[in-house]
């Protein structure tokens, strides 16, 4: 009887379940991801466009996306995007790409899987890392799902394992996952920068407004006469009088509740990153 009722047990819950191991859930309103336990997150530095980055004994992982406004039926396995990707940039040597369809919770999905190794030197030391990527599309959306590990990837290498890790990956339907708000905040920052590039002042320029994950990324040039003379705590504080003037202060505690921010990336004549200055929704809502 004992042994009916674990049999039973192991039938009803195998979704907590992989390779022995329970589950751990990440969303982040595009999609869901089931990922084992043996994989812990890191924190995401100088990467905007990702929203997830694991690491277990044997790889790391990470997840981006890219807000591309796609029609629906392009494919990933489209021409352009084959060509586009078939030349990796950097250190990277592309092993192979290949037309591929994945089976994960919402069903099966088309992908370009690549296989990269990559050579560095560290120290006078050699390192080499072999990168798997999977690239796919959804509601207009880019993805890119990346493992990375030690070692080289040949054309005949297994990709048994992280085939089993993305069968994790559940996509939402844009419909059911953003709600009015979020909806709103997209449609402002499409406006927005559809004016740049907007001067702010004699020294400052937007030039690109774009939301990432829940990122507004704002791409401002500081001219080089006025680097020496902007006080960098002044111009964040502006920033936040001037966003709790034009956004009802309810918006904002949803921004907040929900982990929005918006980060200034300040640029120099050259086009150098000279600062980051990021703007918290606990920021502007302190300018109320």
């Amino acid at each position: 009887m004992r042994r009916t009722l674990f049999f039973l047990w192991l039938v009803c819950v195998p979704s907590m379940i992989v390779y022995g191991q329970v589950l751990k859930n990440f969303d982040c309103g595009l999609f869901s991801f089931d990922y084992p336990s043996s994989f812990k997150t890191i924190p995401i530095q100088n990467a905007p466009h990702m929203v997830l980055k694991l690491e277990s004994d044997d790889y790391y992982f990470s997840a981006s996306y890219w807000e591309k406004g796609l029609d629906k039926n392009i494919s990933i396995w489209d021409n352009e995007f084959y060509e586009l990707y078939k030349n990796p940039v950097g250190d990277g040597t592309l092993i192979s790409i290949t037309k591929e369809i994945i089976q994960t919770k919402s069903g099966s999905h088309r992908c370009l899987k690549l296989k990269t190794n990559i050579h560095r030197q560290n120290q006078g030391m050699n390192i080499n890392i072999k990168m798997l990527t999977y690239l796919m599309l959804h509601d207009g959306y880019l993805f890119t799902f990346a493992f990375s590990s030690q070692g080289n990837y040949s054309k005949e290498t297994s990709t048994t394992y992280p085939d089993r890790i993305m069968k994790g990956l559940r996509f939402k339907s844009l419909q059911n996952s953003f709600s009015d708000l979020d909806n709103a905040l997209l449609e402002k920052v499409k406006k927005l920068n559809a004016q740049c590039p907007i001067m702010v002042d004699e020294c400052t320029t937007h030039l690109q407004i774009v939301l990432s994950g829940k990122t507004v990324m704002i791409k401002t040039l500081v001219e080089d006469i006025c680097d020496d003379v902007i006080d960098y705590d002044e111009f964040k504080q502006k920033m936040c009088e001037n966003f709790s003037v034009a956004l009802e202060k309810a918006f904002v505690q949803y921004l907040d509740k929900n982990g929005y921010s918006v980060v200034y990336m300040i640029y120099n004549e050259k086009e150098k990153l000279k600062k980051k200055i990021t703007v918290s929704g606990h920021d502007i809502l302190s300018c109320y």
